[in-house]
């Protein structure tokens, strides 16, 4: 306002001399357009850039997550995915090589599904959950269903002569309900189950997976393709080519 006031008497006082009027007209609203661009060019204070980078609500992101998975859409990408490792498992097996080709499968959310144990949780961790709250036995203990696409994919690399492996971050302890889980889920025939080596459970899991796979290899095998659906589950190399399911589970 200030700005129009002083354009104001800049034309009053041109105005007095007839010869300055259209000069001091074409001035005084060239300058004041610019003045009112300018004001309306100036964000208003009370935006916030910010609110943008807010997240999804707990409550949201849970909805999204089942709906992913009820959709159908994980098991659209979990095929996807199997195809494409069964493309190069296939061809891996082709080359000719010294050393037996290897394929190692990660376990958890790899192949065993935790989806429906975790909703009926309402997505809290169970292993967390368990030393707070009184949860029923049967529902920790319960067979983990198989997770789609990955029966078919360990059938093919085991039917097709390739070695299986199971890398697994479950404790020692815990073996044999693995196996019985595994047998359940339709799962026979590996050479290897690796889980955690005693003292080692609390060491970072790509470390540990990593040092496993290793072991695989210095028994003369290639481990030409690695399946599993977290970082740890493929970081640290050991492996031709690595395969990720998708995991917004954790």
């Amino acid at each position: 306002m200030k700005n129009k006031n002083n354009y104001f008497l800049l034309f009053r006082a041109c105005k007095r001399h007839s010869r300055f009027r259209k000069a001091a007209l074409a001035l005084v609203l060239c300058l004041l357009s610019g003045c009112l661009a300018g004001q309306r060019a100036v964000p208003s204070s009370s935006a916030s850039p910010a609110s943008a980078q807010v997240p999804a609500s707990l409550k949201t992101a849970k909805a999204q997550v089942a709906a992913f998975y009820e959709s159908g859409q994980f098991t659209r990408q979990a095929e996807a995915v199997a195809t494409q490792a069964r493309e190069w498992i296939s061809q891996a097996l082709a080359q000719p090589s010294e050393r037996k080709a290897a394929v190692v499968f990660g376990l958890d959310d790899t192949l065993l599904s935790n989806y429906a144990r975790l909703k009926s949780l309402d997505f809290a961790r169970p292993d967390v959950l368990a030393g707070s709250l009184n949860l029923p036995k049967a529902l920790l203990s319960s067979p983990l269903p198989a997770t789609p696409a990955m029966q078919d994919l360990f059938a093919y690399a085991r039917d097709h002569g390739a070695v299986v492996f199971i890398v697994a971050d479950r404790p020692e302890s815990e073996r044999q309900e693995v196996v019985e889980n595994l047998y359940k889920a339709g799962y026979a025939g590996w050479a290897g189950l690796l889980l955690l080596p005693p003292g080692e459970e609390r060491a970072p899991l790509s470390e540990v997976k990593a040092k496993l796979r290793a072991f695989i290899e210095e028994r003369g095998l290639r481990i030409v393709a690695n399946v599993g659906c977290k970082d740890e589950d493929l970081a640290g190399g050991h492996a031709e080519r690595t395969f990720r399911l998708p995991n917004p589970l954790y």
